[in-house]
């Protein structure tokens, strides 16, 4: 399978041989993850999803396995990763680049973008087009979207006409995050955040039949809607920060299960922490 092969040599390419961290492949019910010590060398994930960028980390190793064919032309691997786990019909692969534990991974998630409860939630909103509902459902299930992500999906190359789309659904049902450049993304106003609730039934279930400690579970419930720092600790009723972190967030952030909304800068001050109902709904089915 190409995306598999090409996510494989990505790993080998960019990984940090220096570190004393080792590269890791986790196939799991509906996903398969490729980790490697050694943050990408371009910042922003955004430019990662736009994929005519590189910086290889081992600019020899990269010319061996273009050498014997199993690498394509330099700062295309990323992008056909994407493409062609798209063109399987499923949604796009996730991307973090996490400066603070020092890690990249590409997260290969077998699930479509859309199943029945999202056709039954887009149906109130017959007033936008089917791309913009697509845009809408996206931002649902990757917690924010951005403009490459967006032309990713469509499998379309128009800047202009995402951005477009983008300002018109900006108010009624979506926010913008930023002011301009790569970290741009958009989510869905609180009130959408809401109207889709009716899927907690299926994210508390799934969050029950995971084995992991019962107040981890909590945080997960807690934050099927986006919680800041202080917001958990009030609802653990804790004190301490470095607890909260060591015992809560960083192993349900290793897990996979919760998720950050600045994953690239750990301490920006409007960080918060959300539930990945979808890698959960699909690791229970």
């Amino acid at each position: 399978m190409v995306a598999i092969r090409e996510a494989l040599v990505n790993l080998l390419i960019h990984q940090d041989y220096f570190e004393r961290q080792i590269a890791q492949i986790r196939h799991l019910k509906n996903s398969i993850s490729f980790i490697n010590p050694g943050t990408s060398q371009i910042r922003e994930v955004d430019e990662l999803y736009s994929g005519d960028l590189t910086s290889p980390r081992n600019p020899i190793i990269a010319k061996a396995f273009r050498l014997i064919g199993w690498a394509e032309v330099a700062g295309t691997g990323l992008l056909k990763i994407l493409r062609s786990w798209k063109d399987m019909g499923f949604g796009l692969p996730k991307i973090d680049n996490d400066f603070k534990r020092y890690q990249f991974s590409i997260s290969l998630l077998q699930q479509h973008l859309i199943n029945e409860n999202d056709k039954v939630w887009l149906s109130n909103f017959n007033e936008i087009s089917d791309q913009e509902k697509l845009i809408l459902v996206a931002a649902k299930k990757y917690g924010s979207i951005t403009n490459s992500q967006i032309r990713l999906l469509f499998g379309i190359n128009d800047t202009l006409a995402v951005s477009q789309m983008l300002s018109r659904l900006c108010g009624t049902y979506l926010v913008k995050i930023g002011t301009k450049g790569p970290s741009v993304r958009y989510e869905l106003n609180d009130d959408l955040k809401l109207d889709h609730k009716e899927s907690e039934f299926y994210i508390i279930d799934a969050i029950d039949s995971l084995e992991i400690p019962q107040k981890q579970k909590g945080v997960l419930a807690f934050c099927i809607l986006k919680k800041s720092i202080s917001d958990i600790l009030e609802h653990l009723g804790l004190k301490d920060r470095e607890n909260l972190s060591h015992n809560y967030l960083k192993p349900l952030i290793k897990l996979g299960y919760l998720k950050m909304t600045y994953p690239e800068n750990p301490t920006h001050p409007k960080q918060a922490y959300f539930t990945d109902e979808v890698l959960l709904i699909e690791q229970t089915k």
